[in-house]
């Protein structure tokens, strides 16, 4: 099997220019965010601060598989590997190879847009859908046409592939091959392609983030004690400082990292009702510590 290497540099160097700017970016959030009093604007920081290092986990995910991006192919198969995935595609489905450059007219493409972030679905008129492994520019890519899809590349000598392809194309294929593509760890679970449990997930998230917002946003009109409990005649029998509107949203980000994670290992477990209600009650769990915000407010 012929091992084809690919030349990381370019997207090597405006991914490392991407994290730095959204690393210097969450930074400042976060010291503006602990230097002013709270606020909505003190949330507006902080939820600035996690997109920007939630972006660069990301991203450097992403720089791994473009780093170790390689193709093999004999015979028989065609295979991609970026980082731990493995796409392999029978010989005996390839079509054609044809340059990058042909399907620049009308190509859409979901990626990250830096220059040599070639990873990710796309689309094009003629070739439908088109799966992208490449970290070099369109023009240098080739693509590895296929009944079903097609999958763009791009090796350190294009010229050189697409007649070693070619090659193998004119071969007839001595082993039955299936396509596959595989996935491992914790992206390899049905979780991560079930809408109904990321719908779920999001749900709370989103309900969460509305209480977070709300007591920043209360927070400096409130009263230095607040009532956090009333007697039999109504009346308030225990109270705390104005900072107690915190400990709500702090207990409800503690209920919702425990009923996500109950749901996933009911998932892993193969009770998937299970999962769907844990994560359902932890909706419901996330709008009643909103209403026990509100609850505290409006009694001050």
């Amino acid at each position: 099997m012929t091992v084809f290497e690919t030349d990381p540099r370019l997207a090597t160097r405006f991914g490392v220019i991407a994290c730095a700017v959204l690393g210097v970016l969450g930074v400042f959030a976060l010291v503006v965010a602990l230097a002013i009093p709270a606020s909505l604007v003190t949330f507006g920081c902080l939820l600035v601060a996690l997109g920007a290092g939630l972006a660069v986990v990301f991203l450097l995910y992403q720089l791994r598989g473009l780093r170790s991006l390689s193709y093999s192919l004999d015979r028989n198969s065609f295979v991609i590997r970026w980082g731990e995935v493995r796409e392999i595609i029978p010989m005996a489905e390839a079509q054609r190879v044809i340059a990058g450059s042909e399907i620049r007219q009308g190509l859409r493409v979901r990626r990250v847009p830096l220059p040599g972030w070639w990873v990710g679905v796309g689309r094009h008129p003629a070739l439908g859908e088109i799966h992208f492994y490449s970290n070099d520019d369109l023009d240098r890519q080739s693509i590895i046409v296929t009944p079903d899809k097609s999958f763009a590349v791009s090796s350190l000598n294009p010229e050189a592939f697409d007649d070693a392809f070619n090659q193998r194309l004119a071969m007839r294929p001595t082993q039955d091959v299936q396509y596959a593509r595989i996935v491992p760890g914790l992206r390899s679970t049905a979780a991560f392609r079930d809408h109904l449990a990321q719908g779920l997930i999001l749900a709370a998230i989103v309900v969460f983030l509305g209480l977070t917002a709300y007591a920043f946003a209360v927070y400096p009109g409130l009263p230095r004690a607040l009532a956090l409990h009333y007697n039999s005649l109504g009346l308030p029998d225990r109270f705390g400082a104005a900072s107690s509107i915190f400990s709500v949203v702090a207990i409800a980000l503690a209920a919702l990292a425990g009923n996500a994670v109950l749901g996933v290992i009911a998932y892993r477990l193969g009770e998937k009702l299970g999962a769907y209600l844990a994560w359902a009650g932890g909706i419901f769990v996330q709008i009643a510590f909103a209403l026990a915000a509100l609850s505290i407010v409006a009694r001050t």
